[in-house]
């Protein structure tokens, strides 16, 4: 069993708009079973919704959604994420461009984390 990974990052007012507005993004992408669309559906609205309140306890789950939200956001700015999504949600995704590129060095270790199960 992997050992919890402790998020200890203080997440700026423009941190949590940034990954707030990223999160359609995660679901537009889509997953490999409609089970885990809707879960990754969930964990987005329950990050969001924890985010908004500035509350700090994110499950394991949500952090990772969140990490894969600042991941999809970058790679849909640089034109390697195909999802359809539209003008308003793409202009508030682009908005946030820069603190994507820092959020990505913060949230990287959460994507390490949640990758080195996968080398079993």
């Amino acid at each position: 069993m992997k050992n919890a990974f402790k998020f200890t990052y203080s997440l700026s007012d423009e941190d949590v708009l940034s990954i707030v507005s990223a999160l359609p993004l995660v679901t537009a992408y889509g997953a490999d079973s409609e089970f885990q669309q809707l879960l990754n559906a969930n964990l987005c609205a329950s990050a969001a919704k924890k985010l908004l309140s500035r509350s700090n306890d994110f499950s394991p789950n949500e952090l990772r959604v969140m990490a894969a939200a600042v991941y999809a956001a970058r790679e849909f700015l640089a034109g390697r994420l195909s999802v359809e999504v539209d003008s308003a949600l793409a202009s508030d995704v682009l908005r946030h461009i820069f603190t994507y590129n820092h959020l990505y060095e913060v949230f990287s270790p959460v994507m390490d984390h949640a990758l080195s199960g996968l080398d079993t």
